[in-house]
């Protein structure tokens, strides 16, 4: 089973530090692997501190008793009281036991869902690149680090603070595995510690601690060491002090006499060494310098009444933007309805000489009424304007977050008269996200909201705790993203021959004696026999695990309807999905990692940023259906009653809505592509996507496809041999190939028609495939 290593996130917040966030891998014995999880971890939250200030912001409107309860704890405190539990029950008893229920289930939805985004994408792979993932589980988002009693559970857990960075293994006081030396062990236990003492307490650091270090991608020399002391302001009691139970017996001390010294002196200098680096209290953010009396004075009075002619006398003064501008840093709170003065002074900071405005960020003047809003993002908009002839009306980015005076109509209000890039909505009861996506009309290209990074979190922890079902058929299609281009769905499929060795035959030809060996493709088959390669349960019933040359399909469909981001975006998640799904080990795997790969997908989407090409920059939240698909597929396993998305089915094609298909054909080293839709008489259309772009006026979008996809080389349907090269590895890196082809519509056709049959008729096939197996085995014992 492995060990269980949880990750917990602390913050600063109003000055003290706080648990913020907590996920575990139930999976991860030490090794380097965990190392570089950290490292993965750390730069997401370096990369991303925009939104991270967001959820810090609201950290701050938590109650204070909210950050030390233990909702789990209260449920088995209730039973522990009544048990056993009284057969002649009472209504109220019932409803106090469900209300106490469903109070521990909602401690598992994380509190910050942007914070553990970064979190899950850090933890779920040590790098994509190597094509596995671990596996994730929800944890109580407050729960305390010593949860397995007095010493934890090796391999003990890892802390990652907020407020500088900083990162700490530690481990239990007793030791239960590893190769260390029990001397080692007991210095090192329960404590801070990095990344190259935490391999040593389990004999698995390097010569070179170097190899071991830990930090953020990009970043010069180690990230810094959490102290003891900043682990507990958060949790008094924790690491624990060592008690008499927690000394080792006589026989280990005796069996520890017969080692070197030499190592013990290593591990208690590094350790002196961590004390001294590791300060009594980190730095809090410096506090703003005090504003000048008298000018701080005038700003009070002209909040109150605001003349013209007094503003612009005090405009006049070189020392009366730059004091106001740190006015509004330091009381933002000042700035609300009843001052009239609020807007014009706001504007003499925004719309100082000839600054074009592009990012216009409200988040902390919460208190401003939502007609003064508009008044404030239309004069803006006015001043761009005047600054610039060619401008349009349009803002890169308006955050106008934790304002609960705004309402629909003054958010359509805005949008009359102006387009936005990116809306930031966090905490805003008066702006429900169906609402505003009634008024956007394709005029908000990406909306970020604490409710669309919750939503897929939310359902994936819920169904956690819940009893795990068979996914059910596909439903009606539900409201989809007001995108100006709207992609329904993401559709992947792979087709091809597994373990290809031009010298051996197909083991058994499962009724498909008619293909050539190693040439597989989609025209080859029939709807009905694709349909039965579909069948999750295919591969692993016709052919045995170790046979080379047999066939593999796979299809998933993913929606992708709730994600509201640009398409230049989604164009370049698609570009990263494309490169993890045609590794390799992902195209040969079979059952292996069919489980696991689908979930690439919803994360990938999380990451499309166009402008910093880095996969560490989240730009949207993870689209919350397909999320909990994946992740339920990754619960599954091999179990095929769990494992059904790929019997699932997708979406039907309808007129007005897009659907993004890839084909992977590694038998002929060919990536066919296309943006599938229909026109107002219902034929099919496949349309190239940079094109499709063009034609929607989104150069962005358009440019994302030709630098991602579509800058791969044109399949030409020629396999070259260069002489004197060996004609198997010449195969090999043929089917590496990922030349790339637009789809026809007769093929999206037969794909359609082929898991349309796969999912209403799913027992049919199965019975036809544990035929075909009896018939194997029979061949095979003869």
């Amino acid at each position: 089973m492995g060990l269980v290593h949880p990750l917990h996130v602390i913050a600063t917040v109003k000055g003290r530090r706080r648990p913020i966030a907590c996920l575990e891998l139930p999976r991860a014995d030490p090794n380097w692997d965990m190392v570089q999880v950290v490292r993965r971890i750390l730069t997401y939250f370096k990369e991303n501190q925009r939104y991270i200030d967001l959820d810090l912001a609201y950290a701050e409107t938590v109650p204070d008793d909210e950050w030390s309860r233990d909702a789990d704890m209260e449920y088995r405190r209730f039973l522990s009281e009544h048990k056993p539990l009284p057969t002649d029950r009472s209504r109220e008893f019932d409803e106090e036991l469900r209300k106490l229920d469903e109070e521990r289930v909602a401690a598992l939805v994380p509190k910050f869902p942007f914070v553990d985004t970064c979190l899950y994408l850090g933890a779920v792979s040590s790098d994509f690149g190597n094509g596995f993932l671990h596996e994730v589980c929800t944890r109580q988002w407050n729960s305390p680090p010593n949860w397995g009693g007095n010493g934890m559970w090796e391999p003990g857990c890892t802390v990652i603070d907020l407020t500088d960075h900083s990162y700490a293994f530690v481990i239990p006081a007793h030791q239960a595995c590893g190769m260390a030396r029990k001397r080692t062990y007991r210095n090192l236990r329960l404590r801070p510690l990095n990344g190259h003492q935490w391999l040593m307490a389990f004999g698995l650091e390097d010569e070179d601690p170097i190899v071991d270090i830990v930090s953020a991608y990009g970043v010069d020399g180690p990230s810094p060491v959490t102290s003891i002391e900043a682990l507990r302001e958060v949790w008094p009691s924790f690491p624990p002090e060592l008690t008499s139970e927690d000394s080792d017996s006589e026989c280990e001390e005796k069996d520890d006499d017969d080692e070197t010294a030499q190592g013990d002196e290593d591990v208690d200098e590094e350790a002196s060494v961590l004390k001294e680096k590791a300060p009594a209290s980190r730095k809090r953010k410096r506090g703003s310098e005090p504003v000048d009396e008298r000018i701080c004075s005038t700003i009070q009075e002209l909040l109150v009444s605001c003349p013209q002619s007094k503003l612009r006398v005090q405009k006049r003064n070189s020392r009366f933007r730059p004091l106001l501008k740190r006015y509004i840093q330091k009381h933002p709170e000042d700035f609300t309805a009843e001052h009239r003065g609020a807007v014009p002074l706001l504007l003499a900071v925004l719309t100082y000489s000839k600054t074009y405005v592009k990012d216009l960020d409200l988040s902390r003047l919460r208190d401003l009424s939502g007609d003064q809003v508009v008044e404030l993002v239309k004069s803006v908009c006015a001043h761009n304007l005047a600054i610039k002839k060619r401008a349009t009306k349009t803002l890169k980015m308006l955050n106008i977050s934790f304002n609960k005076s705004l309402t629909p109509d003054h958010l359509a209000s805005i949008l009359r008269e102006m387009t936005i890039y990116e809306l930031i909505i966090w905490d805003n009861p008066g702006l429900p996200l169906e609402e505003v996506a009634s008024i956007a009309n394709g005029r908000i290209s990406k909306l970020t909201s604490r409710a669309g990074f919750l939503a897929p979190l939310e359902r994936w922890a819920r169904q956690n705790y819940r009893t795990k079902k068979s996914l059910v058929p596909v439903q009606p299609p539900p409201p989809i993203a007001p995108t100006q281009t709207r992609i329904r769905q993401v559709v992947w499929m792979t087709l091809g021959t597994v373990e290809f060795e031009a010298s051996k035959t197909r083991p058994y030809s499962a009724g498909l004696a008619h293909i050539p060996n190693g040439k597989l493709s989609l025209e080859i088959l029939d709807v009905d026999t694709l349909a039965m390669l579909l069948h999750p349960d295919f591969h692993r019933r016709v052919f045995k695990y170790d046979e080379s040359n047999t066939i593999w399909a796979r299809h998933i469909a993913l929606p992708h309807h709730d994600a509201w981001a640009p398409l230049a975006e989604v164009y370049t998640s698609v570009a990263r999905i494309e490169e993890f799904m045609s590794c390799n080990d992902i195209a040969d795997s079979t059952c292996t990692l069919t489980d696991r790969w689908p979930l690439v997908i919803p994360l990938m989407m999380a990451t499309g940023n166009k402008k910093k090409k880095s996969e560490y920059r989240v730009s949207s939240a993870f689209p919350a259906e397909a999320f909990s698909l994946a992740t339920r597929e990754m619960q599954g396993g091999c179990i095929l009653e769990w494992n059904s998305l790929p019997a699932r089915g997708s979406y039907p094609i309808v007129h007005g809505e897009h659907t993004l298909v890839l084909l992977r054909e590694p038998d002929h080293g060919r990536l066919r592509y296309g943006l599938v839709t229909r026109d107002r008489e219902g034929r099919l259309e496949v349309l190239d996507p940079a094109a499709a772009a063009t034609a929607a006026d989104d150069a962005e979008a358009a440019q994302a496809w030709k630098v991602g996809v579509g800058a791969l080389p044109t399949w030409t349907n020629e396999e070259e041999l260069k002489e004197g090269e060996d004609k198997e590895k010449a195969a090999e890196q043929y089917r590496s190939r990922r030349d790339i082809m637009l789809l026809d519509p007769t093929a999206v056709e037969k794909i359609w028609a082929a898991t349309t049959r796969l999912s209403a008729h799913k027992d049919a096939i199965w019975k036809k495939i544990r035929k075909l197996e009896d018939e194997r085995k029979a061949k095979s014992s003869t």
